[in-house]
């Protein structure tokens, strides 16, 4: 869920739902937020409990051990910059199968905000220029948006979502091969 949006706009924010192994750290978790959403990867990135206190990325810190429980949230921030703020929120701990053992996405609405846009106030504003067909300087507005790194498809829709560009991009960064 985007923290960045007005308590109006929040329900139309995009929402994806991760699967992610229990035994993934937060560092895995972070890849697998920015990798679902399209996003490099290469920003600054913190995550912080629901109180604010700042959680160690150090690689030890596992899943299980932090969310222990469903409806626990923590907060993680992407892009120091532009200040992507989203809350992480375990939905239903499941048994898994053996063979699972790479992050999917299982839901998603609405396309990632371009990574390098501006952060959220310049998103809302890119959105309201692209909805304006007749707004001058949209050309160039375009040009610089078909050069951010996470626009697969032009032109751009904030509406379109694709789990299966998500978990391509998932199994990608995680180099899950079928070994059968």
């Amino acid at each position: 869920r985007n923290e960045n949006a007005s308590p109006n706009e929040r329900r139309d924010s995009l929402q994806p739902r991760i699967l992610i192994p229990g035994f993934s750290t937060l560092n895995d978790l972070a890849d697998t937020l920015c990798h679902a959403f399209g996003w490099t990867a290469e920003e600054s990135h913190c995550f912080t409990s629901e109180d604010g206190q700042p959680l160690s990325l150090d690689g030890t810190m596992r899943i299980c051990d932090m969310l222990r429980h469903a409806g626990r949230p923590m907060n993680w921030k992407y892009d120091m910059a532009d200040q992507w703020m989203h809350v992480v929120e375990l939905t239903k701990i499941r048994t898994m199968p053996y063979t699972f053992r790479h992050p999917m996405c299982a839901d998603g609405e609405r396309a990632c905000p371009p990574e390098g846009c501006g952060g959220a106030s310049s998103y809302r504003a890119l959105l309201r220029h692209l909805a304006a067909k007749s707004m001058p300087g949209r050309g160039v507005e375009l040009r610089t948006l078909r050069s951010c790194p996470n626009i697969q498809y032009h032109p751009f829709d904030p509406e379109y979502f694709s789990i299966s560009f998500a978990n391509a991009r998932l199994k990608d960064r995680f180099m899950v091969h079928d070994l059968t």
